[in-house]
């Protein structure tokens, strides 16, 4: 197995780092870690540390270097409404696809609106869904965590309501 390696391009380490060079988009830090361990959110499976971190500047290739992580999320077994949702596809792609992945053999070029169904929701507060591959589901409480221990520099996050259209 090669060894994860990640290069960062600022002076600052963020407690999320986003990029899809690891095995999930983002990547957490040491703090994040232990806050998340603290609390009583769910939906992290496991955090396993990346084998070295980086930095491209010149000027911090001798600064300490932090410990990252990436995470596993807990995949939701809950689905997409497509009856209610409004989601533009393109073309299919060649060769074999997941029906329970992509219901539909085609490429999701943008949303709309999108509305899940909630039954059988397992309560996590960040997860993935198997429809939805890797794009990341947070509730408000998740939200609200990091913004209380600032872990939000640097990440941008659309709330599920600015998809829905009343």
């Amino acid at each position: 197995q090669k060894p994860r390696i990640v290069e960062l391009a600022g002076n600052k380490v963020a407690d999320i780092v986003y990029g899809y060079c690891f095995e999930a988009p983002f990547a957490v830090s040491e703090r994040f870690v232990e806050l998340y361990r603290a609390s009583d959110l769910k939906g992290i499976k496991s955090f396993s540390p990346l084998d070295e971190v980086r930095f491209r500047r010149k000027t911090m290739k001798d600064a300490p270097k932090p410990t990252l992580y990436t995470v596993e999320l807990e995949r939701s077994c809950i689905t997409v409404d497509h009856a209610n949702s409004l989601i533009v596809y393109g073309f299919r792609k060649c060769g074999e696809y997941c029906p329970l992945c992509n219901p539909f053999p085609k490429t999701r070029n943008f949303y709309k609106r999108i509305c899940m169904k909630m039954e059988g929701f397992e309560n996590y507060d960040i997860f993935w869904t198997h429809e939805q591959g890797w794009t990341t589901f947070m509730t408000s409480r998740f939200i609200d965590f990091c913004k209380k221990n600032r872990l939000l520099r640097n990440v941008l996050i659309s709330p599920l309501s600015a998809l829905i259209s009343p």
